[in-house]
């Protein structure tokens, strides 16, 4: 597919009349954000297929193309990113935050775009570039994605460009994927989750071993001043 040609986007992104997926539209408008930082254009936006132009169809509007491209779903898990490249479609979907992932991951492994901080970017430029078929599938090995530094904690879109997922995050809303937890409370600590000490079967009355020797206080104990 010509993607660029001639310092232009060369397809239009279809998107349904009415989109409800708050993923979707996010994914959507960061897709437009870097093809525009990528090319100082806009893409055209249709709302129809036709099989003699190029398009892009990210998330919830790939059912406009239905049977048009195949997509894997029934392979994905948790947060994939996915996207193919067939002919004149180029489909960006996955499964949750997946949906967001695969649009930066578009963006890294075909445009070679690079997130390096929340306001610095590497964005190549391009007069033309011709974009071969083929399909990418990733699902993180790791569930729990956290880098414990202000500009992931603190910047919502730099943490999603780069598959932070941590709940601990104040970016987590809906229109970026949602977070994930480790634990309940979110503290520095899962003890009172993990072993509490009023459990009947593995509490503190049944298993002293499990808890801390405390030193100063000669004994074990269930809690950090020995009084729970």
């Amino acid at each position: 597919m010509d993607f660029i040609k001639d310092g232009k986007p060369n397809f239009s992104l279809l998107v349904a009349d009415e989109i409800t997926d708050e993923l979707t539209i996010r994914a959507i408008n960061e897709f437009c954000l870097f093809i525009r930082k990528c090319t100082d254009k806009d893409q055209p936006v249709d709302t129809r297929y036709r099989a003699d132009k190029n398009f892009v169809v990210i998330g919830e509007n790939l059912k406009l193309v239905n049977g048009e491209i195949a997509v894997p779903y029934e392979t994905f898990g948790e947060d994939t990113a996915y996207f193919k490249i067939q002919n004149n479609l180029i489909a960006i979907g996955g499964k949750g935050r997946g949906v967001l992932y695969s649009v930066y991951e578009f963006f890294e492994r075909i445009l070679g775009v690079r997130f390096y901080a929340p306001e610095k970017y590497l964005t190549p430029r391009y007069d033309n570039l011709i974009v071969e078929d083929t399909e990418f599938s990733y699902t993180p090995a790791i569930t729990y994605r956290e880098v414990y530094a202000p500009d992931f904690r603190w910047n919502r879109e730099f943490s999603a460009r780069n598959r932070g997922n941590s709940e601990n995050s104040p970016y987590k809303l809906a229109d970026m994927g949602g977070g994930a937890l480790w634990a309940l409370p979110n503290c520095h600590t899962t003890f009172k989750n993990l072993l509490n000490p009023y459990d009947e079967e593995f509490g503190f009355a049944s298993h002293p071993e499990f808890y801390s020797y405390r030193k100063d206080e000669g004994c074990r104990v269930a809690g950090l001043s020995g009084s729970w």
